[in-house]
């Protein structure tokens, strides 16, 4: 379970405490991502990159933090949160929290449909510490711990202090990984879109 460990990015805080976070997330490039930030932070990370593997993969007692991801090939994040939620004891169950890069849907929406908290990708450190400390730290520090989502900021189209944040946290090597991890998935993502969408009209067309 969680140890501590020394918070590199401010000397003067608390450690933050070192977590087994299970990663639910199907994009390759995500989890490069997600796991550089969470690992550069201390924490151990496992990756399942459908919501199946994520439930077989899951035992009480084993991760401090699940991360799920809103899309997923077989099932959405909020259906892996409810079956979790049907087969264990909210005792057993550590703190789920949404990814989506849905910036725009209202976080009450996700704590509503059964998640702790919500992230948006792509997972930056500050939004990541603020989720450690809302529910490892005092009870009475928890109230500020997690900023709403900023729809402006995150909507922009290029965020340049966060890019000058991973290259320095990741370090050029892995982001250069990253950009031809997408290069060579973003044409296979781009036909699923567009075969979706297709078949989303047709079914508009059939009613």
């Amino acid at each position: 379970m969680a140890e501590e460990v020394e918070d590199t990015l401010a000397e003067d805080e608390m450690p933050l405490p070192a977590l087994n976070v299970l990663l639910v997330e199907d994009i390759e490039l995500n989890v490069i991502v997600a796991r550089s930030v969470l690992e550069k932070l201390g924490n151990s990370v496992d990756v399942a990159m459908t919501g199946k593997a994520a439930l077989e993969m899951f035992v009480p007692g084993e991760y401090d933090l699940v991360l799920l991801d809103i899309q997923l090939p077989d099932m959405t994040g909020l259906d892996i949160s409810r079956q979790l939620k049907q087969r264990f004891a909210a005792d057993e169950l550590p703190p789920l929290v949404a990814l989506t890069a849905n910036v725009l849907k209202n976080k009450k929406e996700y704590l509503d449909a059964g998640m702790d908290d919500v992230l948006s990708k792509p997972l930056s450190v500050p939004a990541l510490t603020a989720i450690i400390k809302k529910f490892w730290d005092a009870p009475e520090e928890e109230e500020n711990a997690m900023p709403s989502v900023d729809s402006s900021k995150s909507a922009s189209v290029l965020d340049i202090p966060m890019l000058e944040q991973y290259i320095e946290l990741v370090g050029p090597k892995l982001i250069n990984d990253g950009l031809a991890v997408f290069e060579r998935m973003m044409p296979g993502y781009l036909a699923v879109l567009e075969s979706n969408l297709t078949a989303r009209d047709q079914e508009r067309h059939c009613r």
